[in-house]
């Protein structure tokens, strides 16, 4: 398809003849070298407006890629003053390959699906807003200053924390509240012993007869013990010691013998029926299922010796009225403080 200037050169070149190169004066027609010069012209700025266009989708796809954000990966190669270790660079700061690191591990703890090519472009957003913020003044203001106190007082603490417990806790301490421990164990009677309970003597009665008649024990659990836990596993109860369990229960079920059981007898929760299943002497934990437990104790105990030699050497007041004008709550009947000694709930 011919574009108009094309088509009006044509006509212009017939009307001409061969080797004109000048019209008459008034002609509403253009010469043919003129015609040939506004063609150029105009085949230059198509073209012009075509390379602007696909710039314009390029530009589009790469930001489609990148979030919305154009990253140039390539600026360390173009920036030979930065480290090599620095793999990030926004306007002042810097950020090394442990730095997003890190960025990349406290994000997915909330995102796991979090890339390293979003760990950037946030990092870029969060340090231009953080340096505007700064620009105009709002890191001044006390709502701001409040959280950024609170931020850097818990990480120096948690650094604190790691620091004084780094290297403290040893195999030979371990070991040694290992022992003591054990030497504070006592062999105990433990018994295993299956239950069915009711709520009342009729059905307890009821109960023994159909027992007696030779149906199942757990089956019977199942149908009337009211004990959740234990119905769902025939009765079982698993093992227990004297101290665990209700007097009464843990009274019959230490003097009856294994496979032997009881008569109705009645506690605090309904009436049971209990048979004994095992009676063994308790296994004392090795080092390894204690340790865990022995690690955390010693931790516990260094923590809390450097926090009490902190508070012995600091100034520390409290305005409690101020405290109880803020939070009523704090001394009401309702808080732990007031219920703790209250002898009616026990």
């Amino acid at each position: 398809m011919k574009r108009p200037f094309e088509r009006q050169f044509e006509r212009q070149t017939e009307n001409q003849g061969p080797g004109q190169e000048s019209l008459p004066p008034g002609s509403p027609y253009l010469t043919a070298n003129e015609l040939k010069s506004q063609l150029v012209r105009y085949r230059t700025s198509v073209a012009a407006l075509i390379c602007v266009l696909i710039v314009i989708v390029f530009v589009l796809l790469v930001r489609s890629q990148t979030g919305g954000h154009i990253v140039n990966h390539d600026a360390p190669a173009v920036l030979p003053d930065l480290p090599p270790q620095t793999v990030l660079r926004v306007g002042p700061r810097t950020f090394t390959d442990a730095d997003l690191e890190f960025i990349l591990s406290q994000g997915r703890d909330d995102t796991p699906s979090l890339t390293l090519g979003d760990v950037i472009n946030n990092t870029i957003d969060r340090v231009l807003l953080a340096e505007q913020a700064r620009i105009q003044g709002l890191e001044g203001r006390a709502d701001v200053r409040r959280r950024l106190d609170y931020l850097s007082d818990r990480v120096l603490a948690d650094a604190m924390v790691h620091s004084h417990l780094e290297g403290r806790i040893s195999e030979t301490d371990l070991k040694k509240l290992y022992e003591a421990n054990l030497a504070l164990i006592r062999p105990q009677l433990e018994v295993r012993a299956r239950q069915i309970l009711v709520p009342d003597k009729a059905t307890a009665d009821q109960v023994i007869k159909r027992l007696e008649a030779g149906d199942s024990f757990a089956s019977l659990a199942f149908a009337y013990s009211t004990d959740r836990v234990s119905r769902e596993k025939g009765g079982d109860m698993g093992y227990f010691t004297r101290d665990m369990l209700n007097i009464n229960v843990t009274r019959t079920a230490f003097t009856i013998g294994v496979g032997v059981r009881s008569e109705p007898f009645r506690s605090p929760r309904g009436w049971h029926i209990l048979e004994v299943m095992d009676r063994r002497r308790r296994v004392e934990p090795t080092f390894q299922e204690l340790r865990p437990d022995l690690e955390q104790f010693l931790r516990n105990s260094a923590l809390q010796e450097l926090i009490t030699g902190l508070r012995e050497t600091a100034v520390i007041v409290v305005n409690e009225n101020a405290i109880n004008q803020m939070v009523p709550d704090m001394t009401s009947s309702d808080s732990p403080e007031s219920t703790a000694d209250n002898p009616e709930d026990d």
